[in-house]
């Protein structure tokens, strides 16, 4: 079976403004062929938080993207240990036929590892996530809801798992209009990610289910030493920690105060335990009706104000849609359906491909300028729509053309210029992805809730549903579709991208973690990668641009080159500094006429991605 599968996992976390599946656990199909490198980020459907994580794996036959909520991680086509990041593809006399690129190193090489035993992408995502919900609790985990993109080159077809949180069914628009619940038992969302991994599983898994979290299990409770990304985060929050007894007992020193640094060890217990649960009893051991998993943890988040009940649990549903597909050119785009950010970044691909770009368009700082503008432009527009997310003409390649005619190579305008809707401001954070070929403003730890029972870091993402009217242009005031609705799935950034040349072959597999950012960083990387000559890593490296609209200005990486920010500036944009990283992006790609593999990892993360040689295979093809 020949396909790609993108993942994005909605872990725990929504940052504070700044200005559902049966069958048999332990059923898998016989191991089939199926390892450690670079920087690593997923394009399986997963997703994270704002320090958003993916997972992309590539492989001979199918490709997995993997997004999850509030985390990150990435997974790519599979990787040599000895690999750098950039040495993909006929290393001599070997051949690569996979890749994963992760959000943590440990995280790609666990991927890899699925995949040299036989496993497919879809199998190497879910050990992966798995993984780095361990690895990067921060940003991703069992705590959240995920995305998952499943793409078959035969018979070309594409299948997207929806596994995002949902509102709890006692959750109504007055309990949150015009409040801000960041933090705490009401920012809880109803958890989802398992169950969509439990799904795809069933559909493309060929190693036992129980398997794939061995890994995982391993490093939560025997201990492992603290990430960068993770003792980062802590910092950040390192005068709320000790206030916090459930994030404390995992993360702060002996003295009970003070937060462990990178390097130190740092065990899971409970979270171990419930891992073995899922293993081997599936989903049903937190949302079967009689569970007592359920019942204690809802008893948890209930003593903290939160809404959630076993009746949220048992009737969470799964939802498997088609793609978003997009021409762009000789090439095609599948990415995620609404309530995601796919559809937006379908529009914001459609318009930017209709400029023709080529290298020579980014040669000196003026020419740079002038095409990040167009991009900039592009932006803008597509977030003006982004209230219409449901509309199918908004991504539609005529209302790309209207919007690309539109835009002013000399100048920027205020929104009301591009919208008349009134649009709230969005300031999501928390995503992880992970991408896989197989062969054939830092917001962290989610509503800051940990399970003592099971210890799953609970996410935030009722966070992501509009809590007030937001600015009002030409007097008008617009419903939005994204206010608390019980049952409800909020808005998403997520949007991870397969493109398949005319063949459909794989082309490039990719996904961010950023919140807000992801859509943003996920076009400035692919029309680089694409149009703009750039090798995957340069354009992975490249300093960034982020517009949503509102607030009106443009966000720049810091690092960027000062004379395209004052091109940038001569056309009106008021600009500035992101001091932290913009977006976190795992990617894997093929060059269609060598048939060459190549996976990187995000260095904003300190990760790394790997892949795996034919001869690494420990199951014939």
């Amino acid at each position: 079976m020949s396909g790609l599968v993108e993942l994005t996992e909605n872990h725990q976390t929504r940052s504070q403004p700044e200005d559902e599946a049966a069958g048999d656990p332990e059923k898998g199909s016989a191991p089939r062929p199926g390892r450690k490198g670079t920087k690593s980020h997923v394009s399986t459907t997963c997703r994270c938080c704002s320090c958003s994580k993916a997972v992309v794996v590539a492989a001979v036959g199918i490709m997995c993207v993997v997004y999850m909520l509030a985390m990150g991680l990435g997974l790519g086509l599979g990787l040599n240990a000895d690999a750098t990041q950039t040495d993909l593809g006929v290393n001599g006399s070997r051949k690569v036929v996979g890749a994963v690129a992760a959000d943590h190193t440990d995280c790609s090489e666990v991927g890899r590892d699925v995949l040299a035993r036989g496993g497919s992408a879809v199998d190497a995502a879910i050990s992966s996530l798995l993984c780095t919900g361990v690895r990067q609790p921060h940003s991703t985990g069992l705590g959240g809801g995920v995305y998952l993109a499943v793409y078959q080159k035969k018979p070309q077809a594409v299948e997207m798992f929806d596994g995002r949180e949902v509102a709890p069914l006692l959750a109504t628009y007055d309990q949150y209009f015009n409040k801000s619940f960041f933090r705490g038992g009401l920012s809880i969302a109803v958890p989802a990610e398992i169950k969509a991994l439990w799904q795809a599983h069933q559909k493309y898994g060929r190693l036992p289910w129980k398997d794939l979290f061995a890994p995982a299990i391993k490093m939560a409770a025997e201990g492992h030493p603290l990430s960068h990304s993770t003792a980062r985060a802590l910092a950040l929050d390192s005068s709320k920690l000790s206030s916090i007894p459930g994030l404390c007992r995992l993360f702060c020193k002996e003295d009970g105060r003070t937060p462990k640094v990178e390097g130190d060890v740092v065990f899971m217990p409970a979270l171990a335990k419930t891992l073995e649960g899922f293993a081997n009893h599936g989903p049903d051991y937190l949302y079967g009706s009689n569970s007592q998993v359920a019942a204690k943890l809802i008893e948890e988040v209930s003593s903290m104000g939160g809404l959630l009940k076993q009746e949220d649990l048992t009737r969470y549903q799964v939802l498997t849609a088609p793609p978003v597909s997009a021409q762009l050119g000789d090439l095609t785009l599948h990415t995620l359906t609404a309530p995601s950010g796919g559809p937006v970044l379908s529009l914001v691909l459609r318009i930017i491909s209709g400029f023709g770009l080529t290298p020579d368009d980014i040669r000196d700082p003026e020419r740079s300028g002038a095409t990040l503008h167009k991009m900039v432009e592009s932006f803008k527009f597509a977030y003006a729509d982004r209230l219409k997310i449901a509309d199918p003409m908004m991504a539609s390649a005529d209302h790309a053309d209207r919007l690309r005619q539109a835009i002013d190579p000399h100048r920027t305008y205020d929104p009301q210029h591009y919208t008349n809707l009134s649009a709230a401001s969005w300031t999501e954070e928390g995503t992880t992805h992970i991408s896989i070929i197989s062969p054939e403003g830092d917001a962290v730890f989610g509503s800051l809730v940990v399970s003592e029972s099971t210890g799953l870091i609970l996410n935030n993402h009722m966070a992501d549903f509009a809590k007030s009217e937001g600015p009002v242009l030409d007097t008008q005031k617009v419903g939005s579709p994204n206010y608390v609705t019980p049952g409800k799935r909020p808005l998403s950034s997520m949007a991870p991208a397969i493109i398949v040349d005319k063949d459909g072959n794989p082309r490039l597999v990719l996904g961010s973690a950023g919140g807000v950012r992801i859509t943003t960083t996920n076009a400035q990387v692919i029309a680089r990668n694409l149009w703009l000559g750039q090798s995957l890593e340069d354009a992975i490296n490249e300093k960034r641009l982020h517009h949503q609209l509102f607030p009106n200005v443009l966000v720049w990486e810091e690092g960027l080159n000062q004379d395209i920010l004052t091109k940038l500036q001569s056309y009106g944009h008021e600009t500035k500094p992101h001091t932290s990283y913009m977006a976190v992006v795992q990617a894997v790609a093929r060059d269609s006429s060598t048939g060459e593999i190549t996976a990187f990892s995000d260095p904003r993360k300190h990760a790394e991605a790997r892949l795996l040689y034919e001869d690494e295979l420990k199951v014939p093809m």
